[in-house]
């Protein structure tokens, strides 16, 4: 072991690198190989452990020592000590980023996954496929973000379409994931948004889901009918031969006039639907003019006061 003391003028390369912590990039592997040396220049520098010996990245105690410097460390580690339980729970309590670092190992292993997305949900993306692949870690990663204020929304959407295809594609598990949030529907498979059950009950909870949905289900005058009734501006998400059909522009046309200006040129043409629309307009205006009548009627009555 090197004693820093005994070093003197004389030996050139250690005393250019005490004046000039940059230098140490430059000098031989035996000097980036001394523990002592290599600790103080890391006290003075965390970005010069990159630059230590294979051997001293290798070192458990030295590792930690530079990691409490700066948790970044980390990754220039060995793949010994990047295998390292003690090492890996510890860097990750200080900077859950690093957990796309750990070994293989750990990224695949199931309960260890569990502590470091609740760290940060961000992590999902590095753990293993077959873990984005296993249907009770997917419902952990679903089920706990509601409660969890460290979440980010965008990271957790994100989560979801991390999940393997079999997963995304598994009417249960997708069931579960849009009761969580409905906006996580627009990441399941075609064969799910395919499905009338999911697409109703989405729709029912978040209206402006109906964009996502099958072509089918967007060509269906029915179905067409009370994804608008739930939000209005569906109209314009409809297939160009519901938008179209004289029974459906009189349909939407009936919850609200001023819709008759969103039908296409070629519903504005067919003479069914501008007749509708006027007779719409006229019932309006007569029950408007109706209303104002009883009103008037009512305080002539009370005139003499």
């Amino acid at each position: 072991m090197t004693d820093i003391e005994s070093y003197t003028d004389d030996d050139f390369e250690l005393y250019d690198i005490f004046k000039d912590p940059i230098l140490f990039s430059c000098w031989s592997e035996e000097v980036r190989n001394d523990l002592e040396l290599c600790k103080i220049e890391v006290k003075k520098d965390s970005k010069n452990f990159q630059l230590c010996s294979d051997e001293l990245r290798n070192n458990i105690e030295f590792c930690k020592f530079a990691i409490s410097k700066h948790p970044d460390n980390f990754q220039y580690c060995s793949d010994e000590v990047k295998d390292n339980l003690e090492i890996c729970k510890c860097v990750i309590e200080n900077d859950p980023s690093m957990f796309e670092f750990c070994s293989e190992r750990f990224r695949n292993d199931l309960e260890f996954c569990k502590i470091v997305v609740r760290k940060r949900s961000r992590n999902f993306q590095d753990c293993s496929d077959e873990l984005r692949n296993n249907l009770e870690f997917c419902k952990f990663v679903v089920e706990n973000y509601p409660n969890n204020p460290q979440y980010c929304w965008e990271d957790y959407k994100n989560n979801f379409q991390l999940c393997s295809d079999e997963l995304r594609n598994n009417i249960e598990f997708c069931k579960f994931a849009i009761s969580k949030h409905p906006d996580n529907f627009q990441y399941c498979s075609d064969e799910v948004k395919d499905n009338l059950e999911i697409c109703k009950c989405v729709i029912e909870n978040d209206p402006s889901m109906f964009e996502f949905c099958s072509e089918r289900f967007r060509n269906d005058l029915e179905f067409c009918k009370f994804a608008v009734e739930k939000e209005l501006t569906n109209f314009d998400i409809c297939s160009d031969r519901v938008s179209h059909s004289v029974e459906f522009c009189k349909f939407v046309i009936g919850k609200n006039l001023d819709n008759f200006y969103s039908c296409s040129d070629r519903a504005k043409n067919i003479l069914q639907i501008c007749t509708y629309n006027v007779g719409q307009e006229v019932d309006d205006n007569m029950l408007r003019t109706k209303s104002k009548g009883k009103f008037s009627s009512f305080f002539e009555k009370f005139s003499f006061m």
